[in-house]
């Protein structure tokens, strides 16, 4: 109950910071922990680079605390056994991962691909991106939380 009145808080406080450009859109997903691939359509336009991430959640809402988009870093080696339970092998347990055209990767993936898409005079061809948490399909029910991500279109 505590993590969802946290989450709750984090997410209305982080709706009244202001945009940084009067005229640019905001495209925001909140990625559920429950859920497997969840999309959200970016317009196309000239991307800033600035992302905002904002939330926790966790794969054993019974067993583990809530994290970040980084995952339960700190619970690697606790969860080795349980590796065949991540929905991708290469990322950490409750990872945001994002899936941009056929590849897949991390928050961090995601950071780099928007800072191509934000250098110079490229514009962005407006496309949709797909997030999830880093836990299989059949694991998904004893997760809890939330994360929002926000990506800006000037």
């Amino acid at each position: 109950m505590f993590s969802r009145l946290f989450c709750s808080f984090v997410f209305a406080f982080f709706s009244l910071v202001p945009s940084a450009h009067a005229d640019e859109q905001k495209a925001c997903i909140i990625v559920e922990s429950t859920k497997g691939w969840q999309s959200l359509t970016v317009p196309a336009g000239y991307l800033n680079d600035y992302i905002d991430v904002a939330g926790y959640w966790t794969i054993d809402a019974q067993a583990l605390p809530l994290t970040n988009a980084d995952g339960h870093l700190a619970a690697e080696d606790l969860l080795k056994p349980h590796a065949h339970n991540k929905y991708h092998q290469k990322f950490i347990f409750g990872a945001l991962l994002v899936n941009i055209g056929k590849r897949i990767g991390n928050f961090r993936f995601l950071s780099y691909e928007v800072g191509k898409w934000s250098e110079g005079d490229r514009k962005f061809p407006g496309e949709t991106i797909r997030f999830r948490i880093n836990d299989s399909d059949k694991t998904l029910s004893n997760n809890d939380g939330r994360i929002r991500v926000c990506l800006f279109v000037d």
